[in-house]
């Protein structure tokens, strides 16, 4: 009678093997950097786009289209967090991108699609229906999708490609350290989304305990987690910034559902 040995099942989700490889490289020091990092984007944030839509009185880059100063904010930010982990990874003499593996890259962008496609399936009936609303003139949309490829894939690296496989690897609790990570990533969001519910008219207060506790803590918690695993699963960066664009771009205002 064969005997079938089970004791060694793998209690992680099936992630690619090189990533496990990569996060294994990176310890205390390297996540503890890594915050530190965070916090400098998260101030840079508050400085180039939230202090400035306060005194002004205008929305911030996710709900205002047309104001310049949004898309200089947006783009300040964007390029920082590409560069910001590039600097770090050459000074640390460490990859932050995989080599290029076409396959890889095949498979992360098909399961993109994937999700978008089903992200999009509560709108089809209003779609094809009454066809698009586009936010704002054709110029404006196609300047607001070029910003929001930007924000999508800086965040990406940042967040991603950058901070996630660090505290991946630093943690003992892998689970803890992609909580731990998708918070941070919330942070810029609750400081965004808090200026504009300021700007509505709501207190401070009211405007942290919205956006921290219900929107951004829920909302970019799950984001950042699928994006994880995306990342995860193919070790590569293209997958997981191809649906945050679109789920800027669809969901949050540039073509939407009538």
């Amino acid at each position: 009678m064969q005997h079938h040995d089970f004791s060694e099942k793998k209690s992680e989700p099936k992630i690619d093997i090189d990533y496990i490889e990569m996060t294994k490289k990176f310890g205390k020091n390297d996540a503890l950097l890594a915050l530190f990092a965070s916090l400098g984007i998260f101030v840079l944030m508050a400085i180039v786009g939230i202090y400035p839509v306060i005194l002004s009185q205008e929305e911030v880059i996710q709900h205002s289209w047309g104001g310049w100063s949004q898309y200089r904010a947006g783009i300040i930010i964007g390029i920082s967090l590409v560069i910001t982990p590039l600097v770090i990874t050459q000074i640390k003499k460490q990859e932050l991108f995989p080599k290029f593996n076409k396959k890889k890259v095949f498979k992360s962008l098909r399961l993109a699609l994937v999700f978008s496609a089903a992200l999009s399936l509560p709108f089809i009936g209003s779609i094809v229906e009454n066809g698009f609303s586009v936010a704002e003139t054709p110029r404006i949309s196609i300047l607001t999708a070029i910003l929001l490829f930007i924000l999508a894939f800086g965040e990406r690296v940042f967040y991603t490609a950058f901070v996630g496989p660090r505290f991946y690897g630093a943690f003992t609790k892998k689970g803890l350290s992609i909580f731990v990570t998708g918070l941070m990533f919330a942070m810029g969001h609750f400081l965004t989304t808090g200026a504009n519910l300021v700007n509505s008219g709501l207190s401070l207060l009211s405007a942290t305990v919205v956006t921290g506790v219900v929107f951004s803590t829920l909302y970019y918690l799950l984001a950042h987690a699928l994006f994880h695993w995306m990342y995860a699963k193919y070790n590569n960066i293209w997958g997981p910034a191809f649906l945050h664009f679109y789920l800027n771009f669809f969901l949050m205002g540039v073509f939407t559902p009538r």
